[in-house]
């Protein structure tokens, strides 16, 4: 993720001027990161019937980010190759109703994710994803 950077030999979190904490705070249609936007996100920026403008933050969303951060810097940034092309291309096209409403259709998939399906076949880290059971259970969990 472009918020992950590395200084010398530490890694550090930055740009968290959108972050939210719990209680008072909501999160407002559009107003997250699309990739990293947990299922119960989608659902919401779905939802055009709704006259809710926003919704709570809960742990569930950063737990489903730090999941999609986990895969993408396990495979090297070769997951979601296709949610990540929409998304570049959304802002350039903005022809959807909900931009990037074809990601949040998926995301609010009740569906068991298919993590070997979100990985480019033959990217870095892949092989260990298919190998590795404890490491698919974790992200399972995460996500």
């Amino acid at each position: 993720p472009e918020n992950v950077m590395r200084f010398g030999s530490r890694w550090k979190l930055i740009d968290l001027d959108g972050c939210l904490q719990g209680g008072d705070a909501k999160v407002s249609r559009g107003a997250f990161t699309p990739l990293y936007a947990a299922p119960e996100l989608a659902a919401f920026s779905l939802d055009d019937r709704s006259e809710v403008a926003s919704i709570e933050p809960t742990g569930a969303m950063d737990v489903w980010a730090a999941g999609v951060v986990l895969l993408d810097v396990l495979v090297r940034g070769a997951a979601l190759l296709e949610t990540k092309a929409s998304y570049d291309s959304a802002g350039l096209f903005e022809e959807e109703d909900v931009p990037l409403e074809g990601c949040y259709r998926w995301l609010d998939d009740p569906a068991p994710l298919d993590l070997e399906g979100l990985v480019a076949p033959g990217a870095p880290g892949a092989e260990l994803l298919r190998r590795d059971t404890e490491l698919r259970d974790l992200l399972r969990r995460l996500l």
